[in-house]
């Protein structure tokens, strides 16, 4: 579980979209935080 997260969250991290359009900054955010909230969920935080 923790070795998927890790591998989504370094590719949906808005970090490595940063040089780009402002709009794929914001949806890149913005998946990023589901899959964190998701994995929070799971984990039971």
């Amino acid at each position: 579980m923790r070795r998927s997260y890790r591998e989504l969250s370094k590719r949906c991290h808005p970090d490595r979209v940063a040089d780009l359009d402002e709009e794929i900054r914001k949806v890149a955010e913005r998946r990023f935080r589901e899959i964190r909230r998701a994995y929070e969920r799971i984990l039971g935080s």
